[in-house]
């Protein structure tokens, strides 16, 4: 909706093209401005405002199980992610976040790997153990510089294999960082299916050895060796 004032500059693109597409209609100069002389033309004609096409958004959505894929509508979107779908999360202590903090898995296009992160640095208290577990299987995880809680660099194929290998649920444990234990738990059903799709529609299939890993983790114990 577009309130009509004098003086009105047209700030946002809607406004811009609407007053563009009216001074065209009326003839006018095309500046995207409400001026004196548009305002009053608006007043007193009886043309309708003109339809504008809504913009596709930049990426469309894909669910599997509780998770679901996110992958590119645009060509200025160049990243595919998979997250749990919202409203999915479990949690048990202090937690204070305007968006759920569920794991993410992400692809850039055409790329042969994948980044992954277990959840915001929001959360836990980095000065403190944090773990990212399935069943009898965990990974410590990290905050690291650009906001996240991610496993080392040799632990990130072992943590994201976790969603692989056959438990119902994920979790992280550690301490909230407004005091006290915290856990957080999250469905496993569904990643390996959002995560093909990635593959599939993203990767153009060069993740497959990453896919082809669900029959070696299936089933098995994954623990990070003590250093």
């Amino acid at each position: 909706m577009i309130i009509l004032r004098k003086g009105n500059t047209g700030t946002s693109m809607d406004e811009l093209e609407t007053f563009a597409a009216l001074q065209k209609i009326f003839t006018q100069p095309v500046t995207g401005k409400l001026d004196d002389k548009l305002f009053f033309k608006i007043l007193e004609d009886d043309t309708p405002f003109p339809a504008m096409e809504k913009p596709e958004p930049p990426a469309k959505y894909i669910e599997s199980g509780d998770w679901m894929l996110m992958y590119p509508n645009t060509s200025y979107f160049k990243m595919c992610i998979i997250r749990q779908i919202p409203g999915k999360m479990k949690w048990k202590g202090r937690i204070l976040t305007s968006v759920e903090p569920s794991p993410v898995a992400r692809n850039v296009i055409g790329e042969d790997t994948f980044s992954f992160f277990a959840t915001t640095d929001k959360l836990f208290d980095p000065k403190t153990p944090v773990v990212f577990a399935a069943g009898k299987s965990n990974v410590r995880i990290f905050a690291s510089s650009d906001g996240y809680f991610v496993p080392e660099p040799p632990m990130k194929i072992a943590a994201a294999g976790l969603l692989l290998t056959g438990e119902r649920s994920i979790s992280i444990t550690g301490t909230s960082k407004f005091g006290g234990p915290l856990k957080i738990e999250w469905s496993a059903n569904g990643f390996i299916g959002a995560f093909k799709e990635m593959n599939s529609r993203c990767a153009d299939n060069k993740l497959n050895w990453f896919v082809n890993m669900e029959k070696e983790f299936k089933g098995k114990i994954v623990r990070q060796r003590p250093n």
